[in-house]
């Protein structure tokens, strides 16, 4: 499920971006 995050998943990246965690 598509989800906000910030700084959070498996990319790690610190900027805000939509995953699918």
């Amino acid at each position: 499920m598509a989800k906000e995050s910030s700084g959070f998943g498996s990319k790690g990246n610190t900027t805000k971006y939509y995953t699918n965690d």
